[in-house]
C-alpha cells in the first residue's frame, strides 16, 4: 500500500512493477480492506502517469470491485470520470460521473470519517464546469462534515489538507470566488512542493493560470 501510493506521487524506478508482482500473492484481511482499495486506486493513477490508460481504468475498476462501501465506490467512479475527461472522452466521463452521483445519494455522509469523504469534493470539482449550483451543494456538504480523520494516517496529515484545498480551490474559482480559490490553490501548491508531488503541483499551477492568465505559471 505504501509503495503504491509513493509510486503514484513520484517516480520510483521499478516500484510499479514490484507492486504488481506483490499483489498476486497477497492475502488481504478484512480489516485491511481500505488499504487494498487504496493500493489498487494508487496503482491505477501510477499507470495513468505512465500513459498506460487501459490498465489505469482496469485498476480503478478493480478498486470499485473491492470497495467495502458506496462512499469508496464514489471516489473510484470520480477518478474514472476525471481520467476519461482528461482523455477527451466526455460522454464516457459523464457516464462515470452519473454513477458516482447515484452512489453518493445512498451514502450516509455524516457517518464517514476517513478519506472517503473526499468523494464529495471530487463530485464538486467534476461538476464545477457543468453545473455550478450542484458543485456548490457538494462543496457545502463536505464542509458541513467537519474535520477529516483518516485511519490510514497517524495524526494530522498535511497532504490530506492539500488534496482538499486543491479541489475546493477549483470549485471556488468556478463559483466566481477568485480570491478564496487562489488562496486555496497556493496553499495546496506549497504542500505539494514540500513533499515533491510534482504532478499535483502542476495541476495547481495550471488551475491558477486558467484563472489569472499569468503565462509565467506555465
Amino acid at each position: 500500500h505504501t509503495l503504491a501510493v509513493l509510486a503514484r506521487e513520484i517516480s520510483v524506478r521499478g516500484a510499479i512493477a514490484e507492486v504488481e508482482r506483490q499483489l498476486g500473492g497477497v492475502e488481504w484481511p478484512a480489516d485491511f480492506a481500505v488499504n487494498r482499495f487504496q493500493t489498487l486506486k494508487a496503482l491505477g493513477w501510477a499507470k495513468a502517469m505512465q500513459g498506460d490508460y487501459f490498465n489505469a481504468f482496469r485498476y480503478l475498476k478493480q478498486a470499485s470491485a473491492v470497495a467495502q462501501s458506496d462512499s469508496w465506490k464514489v471516489v473510484a467512479a470520480c477518478d474514472r470520470a476525471y481520467l476519461a475527461r482528461c482523455l477527451g472522452e466526455h460522454r464516457w466521463s459523464r457516464a462515470e460521473l452519473d454513477e458516482a452521483e447515484q452512489l453518493a445519494n445512498n451514502v450516509d455522509w455524516p457517518s464517514t470519517q476517513g478519506e472517503e469523504r473526499m468523494g464529495l469534493l471530487l463530485l464538486a470539482e467534476l461538476f464545477s464546469g457543468i453545473d455550478a449550483s450542484c458543485s456548490a451543494m457538494y462543496l457545502a456538504r463536505y464542509r458541513q462534515l467537519g474535520e477529516l480523520a483518516s485511519p490510514l494516517h497517524h495524526g494530522h496529515d498535511a497532504r490530506l489538507d492539500a488534496f482538499a484545498e486543491y479541489s475546493a480551490g477549483v470549485v471556488e474559482l468556478a463559483l466566481g470566488e477568485k480570491k478564496r480559490g487562489l488562496a486555496l490553490l497556493r496553499s495546496a501548491l506549497e504542500t505539494f512542493n514540500r513533499f515533491g508531488y510534482d504532478f499535483r503541483a502542476a495541476r495547481c499551477l495550471l488551475a491558477e493560470y486558467k484563472a489569472t492568465g499569468n503565462a509565467s505559471l506555465l
